[in-house]
């Protein structure tokens, strides 16, 4: 967890004190592959969507992520990953 903080911290262009790690910790969504990982799974929980479902073959996911990006910072961290945080 100290990387994904140190990482929130340069995103923010903050110094690292009590104030950003307690803000890193509240907005931290989780750490993924991908930003459009997160999205798709956001996607699929909204949509309830089940395995080879009608709607899924009508959704774009790729703009949706696009779209939804706006609302997150999202930090490049170790393994090639990255860290999301809501921007609340």
């Amino acid at each position: 967890m100290h990387e994904v903080i140190i990482a929130y911290a340069e995103n923010a262009y903050e110094d690292l004190n009590h104030d950003i790690i307690t803000k890193a910790e509240d907005y931290y969504v989780g750490t993924y592959s991908s930003f459009q990982e997160y999205a798709d799974d956001c996607a699929d929980e909204m949509l309830n969507v089940k395995d080879n479902s009608f709607l899924e073959s009508y959704f774009n996911y790729e703009s949706f992520a696009r779209d939804l990006e706006y609302d997150y910072m999202v930090c490049d961290v170790s393994n090639y990953q990255v860290a999301i945080f809501s921007k609340c």
